[in-house]
């Protein structure tokens, strides 16, 4: 059986035209949806931006379950992971083990120690605050250490959370009665 070969039609023949005329006009339009597609998702992107909040972040990192650094306005540093995120709260389990439970006002700066996108749009999941979580710990009576900005830390035991206070006893039997309001860090052991 002899093989037919199609000669393509020339351009200027009538049907050609159209064929190659709607070639274009499809090859624009997907160039044209493409910047679209491009636009739109840069758009969404800078609204998540917008709506990003310090609590949105960490609990972006929490999910991924990704290792942070944590510069509080106090000058202290914190490495560790993100376990729960509340109001006014973020928990942080450090590389040593400890618990430490930083005020988000506190907070300076925040830094993923690998790279990872946070989109930070989203509020805080657990209905807690730093002087709620203080009260549950109360129970187990830890040791703790209250940091309060530049003021010396308040080591001991953890004795009682009040309306507006926290009662630590230190080694030497002293009671020590810290504002909740002034704690930036409370590190749990």
């Amino acid at each position: 059986m002899p093989v037919r070969t199609v000669q393509p039609m020339a351009p200027d023949d009538e049907l050609g035209a159209e064929v190659h005329h709607l070639g274009e006009w499809l090859r624009d339009e997907r160039t044209a949806q493409a910047a679209a597609d491009r636009a739109r998702r840069h758009w969404l992107d800078q609204q998540a931006a917008a709506g990003a909040t310090l609590a949105g972040v960490l609990v972006d990192l929490a999910e991924g379950h990704r290792p942070v650094v944590v510069h509080t306005r106090g000058g202290r540093v914190w490495r560790g992971t993100v376990e729960g995120v509340g109001h006014d709260v973020v928990a942080l389990r450090t590389d040593g083990a400890a618990r430490v439970l930083l005020s988000l006002d506190a907070i300076a700066s925040l830094r993923p120690e690998v790279g990872v996108a946070a989109s930070g749009d989203r509020p805080a999941p657990i209905d807690l605050t730093l002087a709620g979580a203080l009260a549950l710990a109360v129970a187990d009576r830890p040791r703790v250490q209250l940091g309060c900005g530049a003021a010396e830390p308040v080591a001991g035991t953890l004795e009682e959370v009040g309306v507006h206070l926290a009662a630590v006893r230190t080694e030497g039997g002293a009671v020590v009665h810290v504002a909740l309001q002034s704690i930036d860090a409370a590190l749990l052991r």
